[in-house]
């Protein structure tokens, strides 16, 4: 399933979801200080990058009162997709998110 990346209100990417497989493409000379060191040239970000991105994003499932957390989001058990669902894919001090409710 392919999602919309936003920065702010424009469009600068899909996030794509396979199975257990995250990845996000970024469009062609989208820059961002902040995420430059994620993705290449071409605007990609690999599964490895996505692993470092969503360390920022979501809480470690060895975080204290982790059940707590997952239950005040309605979910019974750890899935970083879930969470990031939960979360719009946003850090504290982020300017991208991802638009998980109108897939295309």
């Amino acid at each position: 399933m392919k999602y919309k990346v936003f920065e702010f209100g424009d469009v600068v990417g899909e996030f794509i979801v396979e199975g257990d497989s995250m990845r996000m493409k970024l469009k062609p000379g989208f820059s961002s200080d902040a995420m430059a060191f994620l993705y290449d040239e071409e605007g990609n970000v690999s599964s490895q990058n996505i692993q470092i991105w969503l360390a920022e994003r979501i809480f470690p499932p060895t975080r204290v009162d982790v059940s707590v957390m997952l239950g005040k989001l309605g979910l019974t058990e750890y899935s970083q997709i879930d969470i990031l669902r939960a979360y719009k894919g946003r850090g504290d001090s982020d300017t991208l998110w991802i638009d998980f409710d109108n897939p295309f």
